[in-house]
């Protein structure tokens, strides 16, 4: 896997770096792998909305809106 140049998404008002650690992600493919803080996180895609693998995490919601900026930027 080759990490992306640092993406952005705006979470509570608040700026999250994060990086693209799959090859540009397209419609067909439906499991992504971020990495926020140096922590590496598996999203998939679940009925229109990005979910975590791991369900116990913390702050779900960052993970899905930064699922859905990914969406948003690569038209998936």
């Amino acid at each position: 896997m080759n990490a992306t140049l640092p993406l952005r998404a705006t979470y509570q008002d608040s700026d999250v770096t994060f990086y693209l650690l799959n090859d540009k992600p397209s419609s067909a493919e439906q499991n992504i792998t971020v990495s926020i803080k140096g922590e590496t996180y598996n999203l998939y895609k679940n009925m229109g909305r990005w979910q975590s693998v791991d369900q116990n995490l913390p702050d779900k919601n960052l993970l899905s809106a930064i699922g859905d900026s990914i969406s948003l930027r690569y038209r998936i």
